[in-house]
């Protein structure tokens, strides 16, 4: 067991992900105080994503592989390393439509003969069985399960926002998901895949066939830029990203069964191309919500655990007033809920034009410590802490 576990921390796809999550968290706090002046949220929200969120859809995900039975073999799992390492390098826009998935059973199916010297040199010039392709769509169709329960989470992911100038003039935010999410995948290998690990690697029986079990650190991404949609709208992609799924692993068995992987694997990068241009339409379809207002101020984000948050503000929302008193610009609302430390009442339209009323206390030390962002006043102001 604490090889397998070994394996998997050990594994250069972890750990390159671990070198990106950190990357990509400092870049977004350094983004966040050049634009607002102060880190929305200072802690590495990204790495509590990438552990957390994939926990869960990475259990069944192995539960539902193992009563697949499904099986790959060396040559694919180097090509995922390979691939997937490219991946994250780049960070490019395959992440959340199954196109990694896909590439990576096509490479290893035209190019079943890869040799890379070292660890693999004698046993990677192992030709794909003809289970392998269905294996490999059938992990591409949980990849899109997990990321459909993903779009299910987007209303509870923090996102930080990014300030741009509109088209018509004044100035737009728009949030950029870029996430990465850690799937723990159990996966059945050939016991004959890897012959030099005989002795200190466990394997097992199946039948007449010798098997080992791997845990493959199976990197779930989003990468989706909203200009014209708000996170929780994106919970609208969980039925085609299921939709896509189920079809995916009809694609798996029909590979299986009736022995056609290539005839599957060009089926299923129809339903990929389909896919992706279906989340493109989506995103290209919305409304410009987060415009800069010429009457109140437009909120942008809420931190955690703040008095705004408590009081049910959230992105979208313009605040007409606090405290009876009309609000324009960031410094005026500062000045305004300055003059009492301890309480705001602030006049509230919501995305829907509705009018509410949201009350909360202020911190004593603290009064202009509310946790929202907006607009800074100017190009060239800094944003105070609102």
């Amino acid at each position: 067991m604490l090889k397998i576990i070994g394996f998997f921390f050990f594994n250069p796809v972890f750990l390159v992900a671990i070198c990106v999550i950190a990357i990509s968290g400092y870049r977004r706090i350094q983004q966040e105080r050049r634009q607002f002046s102060i880190a929305i949220d200072s802690h590495f929200l990204e790495a509590r994503s990438f552990f957390k969120d994939g926990l869960f859809v990475g259990l069944i995900a192995s539960v539902v592989s193992l009563l697949l039975g499904i099986v790959v073999d060396n040559n694919w799992l180097v090509w995922y390393v390979l691939i997937t390492l490219l991946g994250l390098v780049c960070f490019t826009a395959f992440w959340d439509n199954g196109i990694l998935w896909l590439l990576v059973a096509g490479l290893a199916w035209f190019k079943p003969n890869l040799v890379l010297p070292g660890f693999f040199n004698d046993t990677i010039i192992a030709p794909v069985q003809g289970a392998v392709i269905p294996s490999a769509l059938a992990i591409a169709a949980l990849g899109l399960g997990a990321c459909a329960r993903l779009f299910q989470k987007m209303p509870q992911l923090e996102l930080s926002p990014k300030i741009k100038n509109a088209v018509r003039g004044g100035r737009e935010a728009y949030y950029a998901v870029q996430r990465l999410y850690l799937m723990p995948l159990i996966l059945l290998v050939p016991g004959d895949a890897f012959p030099m690990l005989k002795g200190w690697w466990p394997f097992f029986n199946l039948g007449n066939q010798r098997f080992t079990i791997l845990v493959l650190p199976l990197i779930l991404g989003l990468n989706l830029k909203l200009n014209r949609r708000l996170p929780a709208e994106l919970t609208q992609l969980q039925r085609p990203f299921m939709l896509a799924s189920v079809i995916m692993l009809g694609l798996a068995f029909l590979g299986l069964r009736g022995q056609l992987p290539g005839l599957s694997l060009i089926l299923g990068a129809v339903l990929v191309i389909l896919l992706r241009g279906y989340v493109a339409r989506f995103l290209a379809k919305g409304t410009s919500h987060l415009l800069q207002p010429k009457a109140g101020i437009q909120v942008l984000a809420v931190q955690k655990g703040t008095p705004a948050q408590k009081a049910g503000l959230t992105a979208g929302d313009v605040v007409l007033s606090a405290n009876g008193q009309p609000v324009n610009s960031q410094a005026q609302f500062y000045e305004v809920i300055q003059a009492s430390a301890t309480f705001v009442s602030l006049r509230v339209k919501t995305l829907h034009q509705d009018i509410k009323l949201a009350e909360t206390a202020i911190y004593k030390d603290s009064p202009h410590e509310l946790g929202i962002i907006t607009f800074p006043d100017s190009e060239q102001t800094h944003q105070r802490r609102i």
